[in-house]
């Protein structure tokens, strides 16, 4: 670490960053809570017509998917 003997922080000033940067990165973690809730033993036949997507096709037409996405909450608000 040859940039730390150039900057030439002390033990004290590096003890303050660690714990800046680890409370700020906690708190940022709390602010953006995303909670998905899946249905493991559920199955879904993928369609053309349940895509949201503008070209109207996709690849995997005719694919069973097991799992499927119930719920999903941003911040504590159901989005979907």
């Amino acid at each position: 670490m040859k940039w730390l003997e150039y900057i030439k922080l002390q033990k004290l000033d590096l003890y303050i960053i660690k714990k800046f940067l680890g409370t700020y990165f906690f708190s940022l973690a709390l602010i953006i809570i995303v909670i998905v809730v899946f249905d493991y033993n559920d199955t879904l036949v993928v369609s053309a017509e349940d895509q949201k997507s503008k070209c109207g096709w996709t690849p995997y037409e005719g694919e069973t998917l097991r799992g499927v996405i119930r719920e999903v909450y941003i911040n504590g608000i159901k989005t979907i």
